[in-house]
């Protein structure tokens, strides 16, 4: 203890002990403790800082979805119609126990559930052994439940908080009528458990970058790139403006989040929980001015959540948009192929490490009301690209 006073590792009697499973909450609390601390040195270094950090911890306390559906197609169709909620108690609720074929998957929205290999008794909580693993907000729990095999281990809540649960017979609807939604959760249940076995193996981690924050970096690039070809300059009050169509799938969306949250009686939505409806669409961080209205009518909120989703482009802008599209309509056919669509995309932002699942995540909102070519891909015409790219930039 007094080697590690010296190296001021710890600065007190009170932090440091025999047993094992204190050392680990004592590491445990030391590191929130300076992840904060540089959090915090963090936001006052500009106030956008500040502003994407609020961003993120609605998002965060509104949904657990953040770090699963991270395109356009796979959040389309609302992932809220295929799931349900269930409320942990901490040290009550057990989720599941060893060797049961447990018919639900679940993500955890909040609180803390830990995993043990076998299910320690509810009356003698101070002896409960030091869990296999804890699991917090965005973590997928029992993933077997995909394979249909059984638990190896038990669940128990360390934490009150809130699971979102897919049972077999949501999971096959959802599998139906919205596959590139469940794609995308298998493969985030699909990397965790991969995560998880490197970590039980004790494998290095070289070069490793977590996925939400890579997707971070090259979203920063992008609009670095397309803010050096003007796209991010700041309209002027009188300027004229196109206001190109959200797509389809997203008015749906907005539609179900309308009906959701309005007074039922007025069939209008009250200005407090129009950011709440525009999250439950997907739609986070927008900035609104609602002005002193008592409440929107659907068309009203379908407007509200235009501006939310799509870029106004100036008449530069455009113009510089319909010159990207001719440059790269190669046989002056008057449409753009999916991989032509990329080019014109990679040429605009000068990012050749591009995400093509977002940008194709986002053209699928447009499919529908395009012509396929030979092999069926979707033949992107002049209008569309606009489009396409409003929501793009936004």
């Amino acid at each position: 203890a007094a080697d590690m006073k010296f190296r001021e590792i710890i600065t007190s009697d009170t932090e440091w002990s025999t047993e094992l499973s204190f050392a680990v909450h004592h590491v445990q609390k030391q590191a929130q403790r300076y992840i904060r601390k540089v959090n915090a040195r963090w936001l006052g270094l500009h106030p956008a800082f500040q502003m994407h950090d609020d961003v993120v911890r609605a998002q965060m306390a509104f949904e657990p979805f953040s770090s699963v559906l991270m395109s356009d197609c796979s959040r389309f169709g609302c992932p809220w119609r295929f799931c349900g909620r269930l409320k942990i108690v901490k040290h009550q609720t057990l989720l599941w126990e060893p060797f049961e074929r447990h018919p639900k998957l679940y993500l955890v929205h909040s609180g803390t559930v830990g995993i043990y290999n076998k299910v320690p008794s509810p009356d003698k909580q101070e002896s409960w052994d030091s869990p296999l693993a804890l699991y917090q907000q965005g973590s997928f729990l029992n993933i077997e439940m995909l394979a249909h095999r059984r638990t190896r281990t038990a669940a128990v809540a360390l934490e009150d908080g809130e699971l979102i649960c897919w049972s077999q017979e949501q999971w096959h609807r959802m599998s139906n009528e919205r596959p590139m939604m469940a794609k995308a959760i298998l493969q985030a249940g699909m990397r965790q458990s991969m995560q998880d076995f490197e970590l039980a193996a004790v494998m290095p981690h070289v070069g490793f970058t977590p996925r939400q924050l890579n997707n971070m970096m090259q979203q920063l690039r992008t609009a670095l790139g397309l803010a050096a070809n003007g796209f991010y300059v700041a309209l002027q009050p009188n300027e004229d403006v196109t206001c190109l169509p959200m797509p389809e799938p997203l008015r749906q969306d907005l539609t179900v989040a309308f009906r959701t949250y309005c007074e039922s009686s007025e069939k209008r939505i009250r200005p407090e929980n129009v950011s709440k409806a525009l999250m439950f669409a997907g739609i986070f961080g927008a900035h609104l001015s609602l002005g002193e209205k008592p409440g929107f009518s659907e068309a009203e909120f379908l407007a509200i959540g235009q501006e939310a989703c799509m870029a106004r482009l100036s008449v530069e802008q455009v113009t510089a948009l319909e010159e990207l599209f001719e440059r790269f309509d190669e046989d002056g056919s008057g449409f753009l192929q999916l991989d032509e669509q990329r080019t014109a995309i990679i040429h605009m932002t000068s990012n050749p490490d591009i995400d093509y699942d977002e940008v194709d995540g986002i053209a699928v909102g447009w499919a529908k009301s395009c012509e396929l070519d030979k092999v069926g891909s979707p033949l992107v015409d002049r209008c569309t690209f606009l489009a396409i790219m409003s929501r793009f930039i936004k």
